[in-house]
């Protein structure tokens, strides 16, 4: 069952059976926690922490327990971070186009929001000290432009608000290899997974065109256009492509070759093109949900 589909029966078994003031406060309690793990988005948060410590396995000589949990935990928090935090100052925009999220469906109050993304930073900052000091200063850089995305640059300058989500999440490999060892390979996928997410917002500004007007946002597709915005985004992954390419030809063996230079190709390619030729919603999600999927066939590559 999907977490909306969740949060909806909640309110419906809340709606046709009355409880009493007892059990009024539990089912309160439980709505406000199931809406607090929803808003972090615990499914992508998930694999990034989970792309974060197959990175550190794969760079490290002699993994320890504690950097383990502690980079898992960092990163999750800070991905989270950044939607919690991205929710509470895209709450206009998000009630025409995600009107069942969790804050344009009030379900956590905006206070209770403001405090809660300050916690999971603190929380998260004191995790990545205890790994070292190379990933606490990541963090902390990674968690202030996180801030100044949401706070300053998101509904006013469409392609700096592109650049920061890709350095977001080019940042979560360098996670890994900041708590293990440098390696050149995962350095440069870092570019890939950068280019790769920088089109993929590109393609979300296109989504989300007609509430972006409503509030005066500066997009590249509202700037530019609908059809250079595409084009744009095919540039970028063809530079993402280019670069794996040239990563799978250069380094790893026949596995990596597979996964990372085709395998990730192919899902890339065949879901935007999808995207292009039909231009219908279905495919837009199908696309988006693909590009979510690229982290498999990049954990397994490095893996083999």
């Amino acid at each position: 069952m999907e977490k909306q589909d969740v949060l909806s029966e909640l309110g419906e078994n809340y709606s046709s059976h009355p409880p009493s003031s007892s059990q009024n406060k539990v089912q309160k309690d439980i709505s406000i926690l199931v809406a607090l793990v929803v808003i972090l988005r615990p499914f992508m948060s998930s694999i990034a922490a989970i792309v974060a410590v197959t990175i550190y396995f794969i760079t490290s000589q002699e993994p320890i327990i504690t950097h383990i949990i502690c980079l898992y935990f960092t990163v999750f928090l800070t991905s989270g971070f950044g939607f919690v935090i991205n929710d509470y100052f895209d709450i206009e925009k998000d009630k025409i186009d995600h009107k069942n999220r969790v804050l344009p469906r009030s379900l956590l109050s905006l206070n209770t929001v403001f405090r809660y993304f300050i916690i999971i930073g603190f929380c998260s900052l004191l995790f990545s000290f205890i790994i070292s000091l190379p990933v606490f200063i990541l963090n902390l850089l990674t968690l202030l432009l996180l801030s100044i995305y949401s706070i300053i640059i998101n509904n006013k300058n469409g392609i700096i608000a592109n650049i920061i989500p890709a350095m977001s999440s080019a940042f979560v490999l360098l996670f890994g290899m900041l708590a293990g060892q440098m390696n050149i390979p995962i350095f440069f996928l870092s570019f890939v997974i950068f280019f790769m997410i920088w089109g993929r917002e590109i393609v979300l500004d296109i989504r989300d065109i007609i509430s972006d007007r409503s509030i005066s946002k500066i997009s590249v597709p509202i700037t530019l256009g609908i059809k250079n915005s595409i084009l744009i985004s095919s540039l970028l992954f063809t530079l993402s492509s280019v670069i794996i390419i040239l990563l799978s030809l250069t380094f790893g063996n026949i596995w990596f070759k597979i996964f990372i230079g085709g395998i990730f190709n192919i899902i890339l390619w065949v879901s935007f093109s999808n995207y292009i030729i039909k231009r219908s919603k279905k495919s837009l999600n199908f696309f988006l949900f693909s590009t979510r999927l690229e982290f498999i066939p990049l954990i397994i590559g490095i893996l083999l």
